[in-house]
């Protein structure tokens, strides 16, 4: 088709190159292009390597690199805020304990919070 000359993807995004080099390294590629199940998968996992990866370069450790994974997941699940239910309070609570142990796992001694 003559708009396919056109199209550039890599003008609008710098992270086409990424994108397409995730497809092929994580085998993503074979999955069928019409799976629902398949698409929400590879966005999520997009999603997740993207904020791992903003998380890291945030960061000037692995606790803080941690901290950040802590509260990008926290937010990705909508347990912030005010209005949470006590499921909800609970789950945001074992995840908080859990990075946070993480977090002290990667620090030096005396330097936790």
């Amino acid at each position: 088709m003559a708009t396919d000359n056109l199209f550039r993807p890599e003008n609008g995004s710098s992270l086409i190159a990424t994108a397409r080099a995730m497809l092929e390294t994580h085998g993503f590629a074979e999955l069928h292009p019409n799976a629902h199940e398949a698409d929400a998968f590879i966005t999520g996992n997009a999603e997740g390597e993207l904020g791992f990866a903003i998380a890291a370069a945030r960061a000037g450790s692995a606790a803080e690199t941690i901290y950040y994974c802590k509260a990008a997941l926290l937010s990705r699940l909508g347990l912030v805020g005010d209005s949470l239910s006590i499921e909800q309070t609970r789950t945001r609570g074992w995840l908080v304990g859990m990075f946070t142990s993480l977090e002290a796992a990667f620090e030096p001694e005396g330097m936790s919070e």
